[in-house]
């Protein structure tokens, strides 16, 4: 529990603030680029898919995946790296899909594709993703999928009809996020390749990727085993245990479909049957073509307009009011901060209920619930936390230096982040006008 607890407030720390830039910045993309969980749902209802991801038994899958390919037998997503090995044997996958929101996404599974100009690659990417790819991918065919880590859109965003807008929950992978889309998009059976979760021969990645090495297994301190596809003992990382954990979690609540694993030597994963790839092309699992060609082909989906220009106006107009509001809240805890220097502790009490009041406007502020609360999460939850424990405090000092540190701390993060958004809002609102 508290591996989990640390992992995710890592998570949280690295990529708050880089998930709402993203989308702010991705949202013109979003708006005209197609949706495809709308503009595809059920569309590939009992066709085959294939997950390729960047384990290194995705080397062994090389010369099958290159015959699955150029018969259409079955649809190719890659995911990660696993894009930069199928490039090196000549492969062009159906679509590569994305979501990471970090810089170094751009940098090192796009470098690639953009140095060499590479343009006949679909791009789905998570709404949150980081901007960089977007700005940088040579390829015009770009698919958008709406993810939880984005507020933005989420708020903005509606169809014509009365249908709730579909979209992936964010996960610790792109592999998982990618496994929610193709179910959602009716793929029966989800093949999955390379999806190692576990060292392979003291291997991280697959061939074909130039930084692969970097990672490569020297030592096992801190690394637990756990059975193989076939009951064997492997090498295995905390961090890739939790991939597989959660990816367990979605496949549980996955009805309906068939999930085959065909990593060799990878980990086994609760919820899927094993077969080697070799074993489904001879068996008719693969047998026809089914890639539709241009299945990308789709104009952009048509949000409803007149809904996203009314949310777009109250969230403009409490963005104008939020920095009013943030300051009020500083001015009280200055109050306050001076009182308790002065030992004024009666005085002290009475502030509390003025303090509540002005940070109450605040969290009613939709700039605040949908931007600012997100991007500092960590520090206003960390404040949360320590209310109900500081709220009946009978030692005011006390409970003034808590309050004033950790509530300070988020506001002033907040007043900084407003400064920072200024550019992005004004290019939000001449986007959207």
């Amino acid at each position: 529990i508290v591996s989990e607890r640390r992992s995710s407030l890592a998570t949280n720390v690295a990529f708050e603030k880089r998930w709402i830039v993203n989308s702010l910045l991705n949202f013109k993309s979003v708006l005209n680029t197609p949706n495809i969980l709308v503009e595809r749902a059920g569309h590939f209802k009992n066709q085959p898919a294939i997950l390729v991801a960047a384990g290194p038994s995705l080397d062994y899958e090389i010369d099958n995946l290159r015959k699955i390919k150029e018969e259409g037998q079955a649809y190719i997503f890659s995911v990660g790296s696993a894009v930069n090995s199928l490039l090196s044997a000549g492969i062009r996958p159906d679509a590569q899909c994305t979501y990471d929101p970090g810089e170094a996404n751009q940098n090192l599974v796009f470098a690639r594709i953009t140095k060499e100009g590479i343009n006949d690659i679909p791009l789905i990417f998570g709404s949150s993703v980081g901007y960089e790819v977007l700005q940088n991918y040579p390829g015009q065919n770009k698919l958008h999928m709406i993810t939880s880590q984005d507020t933005i859109s989420s708020y903005l965003l509606k169809l014509d009809n009365e249908n709730q807008l579909d979209g992936v929950m964010d996960a610790p992978t792109i592999a998982i996020v990618t496994l929610q889309l193709l179910y959602k998009l009716g793929f029966n059976p989800i093949i999955l390749v390379g999806q190692n979760l576990a060292y392979a021969d003291n291997n991280y990645y697959a061939g074909g990727i130039e930084y692969g090495d970097k990672f490569r297994l020297t030592q096992t301190d801190g690394l637990i085993c756990v059975k193989d596809v076939e009951g064997k003992e492997v090498y295995t990382s905390l961090v890739f245990d939790r991939m597989r954990a959660n990816m367990e979690q979605f496949i549980q609540h996955m009805t309906d479909v068939n999930i085959i694993n065909t990593t060799r030597g990878g980990a086994a994963i609760k919820g899927t049957t094993y077969h080697t790839l070799d074993e489904l092309m001879t068996s008719g699992v693969l047998s026809s073509n089914v890639v539709e060609q241009e299945w990308y082909n789709i104009p952009p989906t048509v949000y409803d307009r007149d809904y996203l220009c009314r949310y777009f106006n109250r969230l403009e107009k409490d963005y104008q009011q939020l920095p009013v509001l943030l300051e009020q809240v500083n001015r009280t805890l200055e109050e306050i901060r001076i009182l308790k220097e002065d030992r004024n502790y009666e005085q002290i009490n009475r502030c509390w209920p003025k303090l509540d009041r002005v940070f109450n406007k605040v969290k009613k502020n939709l700039f605040y619930k949908q931007v600012i609360h997100p991007m500092n999460r960590v520090t206003y939850n960390l404040y949360f936390g320590k209310l109900p424990t500081v709220r009946f405090e009978p030692n005011q000092g006390l409970k003034a230096d808590v309050i004033i540190a950790s509530l300070g701390r988020a506001v002033y993060d907040s007043m900084v982040d407003m400064q920072a958004l200024k550019p992005l809002m004004n290019d939000l609102s001449q986007c959207i006008r």
